[in-house]
């Protein structure tokens, strides 16, 4: 709850030239840290059984993370559903992982990078200019929906350069911190 509060307030802090972009990054970000946690419910309502106690929590913070790469790019309901798509995505991973390989440990970090990665997708779909934001050259950030798919591929190797480096950092840490005889 702590963080769903913190986060828009530290996301509408940035150097955003308006106090309009501003006002729309912290309602946006409410927007999708509650898309994130209306999805989780609707899942513990639907599917008892699908997640422990810890799942409402989760899925608002995946809805933080999945609307975090274009918060100003969107609108309020478009938010909403970034962010509960990003929480869908981080379940269905961390569901996946925990049947298929035995998984049990870093439930919170497999949701909240499947988020992010979901997330910095999404502002290449869902991504417009509406808002007056433009990149720095002054060219549109309209994504796929806006007839702009080179958005898409940008975002998708910006997505695919973030996962190579988290996880070799993550792996390299991992060695350091176990040691070799050690299993991670």
């Amino acid at each position: 709850l702590l963080f769903w509060l913190a986060f828009p307030v530290l996301m509408a802090s940035l150097r955003v030239p308006t106090a309009e972009l501003r006002s729309l990054i912290l309602l946006n970000s409410l927007a999708a840290g509650s898309g994130g946690f209306l999805f989780a419910i609707l899942l513990r309502v639907l599917a008892p059984t699908a997640g422990g106690n810890e799942l409402p929590a989760h899925g608002l913070c995946a809805g933080l993370a999945a609307v975090a790469a274009g918060c100003v790019m969107y609108d309020p309901m478009t938010a909403m559903i970034c962010g509960a798509g990003g929480a869908g995505a981080g379940w269905v991973i961390q569901t996946a992982l925990k049947r298929y390989c035995g998984w049990q440990q870093g439930a919170a970090a497999v949701v909240l990078g499947t988020a992010a990665f979901v997330g910095m997708l999404a502002a290449g779909v869902f991504g417009n200019s509406e808002n007056g934001v433009r990149h720095w050259d002054g060219s549109t950030i309209d994504g796929l929906l806006y007839d702009n798919p080179s958005l898409l591929v940008v975002q998708l190797l910006a997505a695919a350069c973030v996962l190579f480096w988290s996880a070799v950092c993550t792996w390299g840490l991992m060695r350091i911190c176990c040691g070799r005889g050690s299993s991670i």
